[in-house]
Parts: structure tokens; C-alpha cells; sequence
């Protein structure tokens, strides 16, 4: 199988309505965070060091009726998780930095990738701009986030709201374009 076969065949197996629920749902997400930056850093705070204490107190109830062999790593696990869990909610600052570490991490990876597809895509195919335009955008953003650090949170909110949008704006293109290729090659 030839690269451009197998790079149509790449774009054309997407569901088109499931690039297009996951452009809504950024698009939605973003919208959230610009009409409330400062709440939403607050929240996933919060959400997170709760959701890990909780996790923690259900590692021990399940240690309660493990065998004897599995109680220890299961104490040894809620102990960890309570302890993380704590730790964001009594330091937030330094959950926001790591936050922000693995938001950066992930966002440059995922440029990379997106670059890597552009270029592997056939020129003929309209959705190559959309894939590269998509890896410069998450790299330039990720740049930019280490350029702000951890001092300008709501702006950082407010930045990962646009960001949303755009990705969303780009996801529903993308998935119109792969349904009119998708209804191409059915013809």
C-alpha cells in the first residue's frame, strides 16, 4: 500500500461527526473559560485534590475486603492518593505549575504530531493545511504558556479559552472536510 492510500484511507475511516462532537465540545469548553478564568483554575484544583482524596478512601475500603496478599499495595496506594489529594488542596500554587508543565508537555506533542501528519499528507488533499495550521497553533501556544509561567493564571485561562475555540473552529472544519471527501469517494 502506497503512502497516499494509506493517508486517504487515514482521513477518510474518521468519523466525521465524532471530529465534529469533539470540535462542539471544545468550542463549549472554551466559552466556559473565557466567562469564568479565574473559577476554572479554582475548580479543577479543587476537583482534582478531592477526587484524589476520595480515591484514597476508596483504596482503603477496597483494601478492607481484599485477600491478605493485595491489602498492602492497596493501603500503600490510598496513603499516596490522600497525600496527593492533600497536598492540592492545602499548595495549589504548586499544582498549578505542574498544571502547567504537563499542559505544555502535552500540547507540544501533540504539535509535533500534528506537523508530522501534514507533511505525510498528499499535497492534493485539502486537509493537509488544516492538520499543519493545527501543529503550528499548539506549538506557538505551548511557547507561549512557558513564556508566561504561573503569574499570569488568568491569563493563562483566558488563552486556553481562545485556544479551545480555535481547536474547535479547526475540528469542525476538518470534519466537513473529511464528510465531503467521505462522500467523494462513495459517489
Amino acid at each position: 500500500m502506497n503512502e497516499t492510500n494509506f493517508m486517504d484511507n487515514y482521513v477518510l475511516a474518521q468519523d466525521s461527526w465524532l471530529i465534529a462532537l469533539e470540535g462542539i465540545v471544545a468550542l463549549i469548553f472554551g466559552f466556559f473559560v473565557l466567562i469564568w478564568p479565574e473559577m476554572t483554575l479554582e475548580f479543577l484544583i479543587i476537583l482534582f485534590g478531592v477526587f484524589a482524596v476520595v480515591g484514597g478512601i476508596l483504596a482503603f475500603v477496597a483494601a478492607a475486603k481484599a485477600e491478605k496478599g493485595q491489602r498492602g499495595i492497596r493501603i500503600f496506594g490510598g496513603m499516596v492518593c490522600i497525600a496527593v489529594g492533600l497536598a492540592v488542596l492545602l499548595v495549589p500554587r504548586l499544582t498549578l505549575a505542574m498544571l502547567l508543565i504537563f499542559i505544555v508537555l502535552w500540547m507540544l506533542v501533540m504539535g509535533i504530531f500534528k506537523l508530522i501528519a501534514a507533511f505525510k499528507i498528499p499535497k492534493e488533499m485539502g486537509s493537509k493545511w488544516v492538520f499543519g495550521l493545527e501543529g503550528i497553533f499548539y506549538i506557538v501556544f505551548a511557547v507561549l504558556l512557558v513564556s508566561l509561567g504561573i503569574e499570569g493564571l488568568e491569563l493563562l485561562c483566558l488563552l486556553i479559552g481562545f485556544f479551545a475555540i480555535f481547536a474547535g473552529i479547526i475540528l469542525i472544519t476538518l470534519a466537513v472536510m473529511v464528510r465531503s471527501q467521505q462522500m467523494q469517494v462513495a459517489a
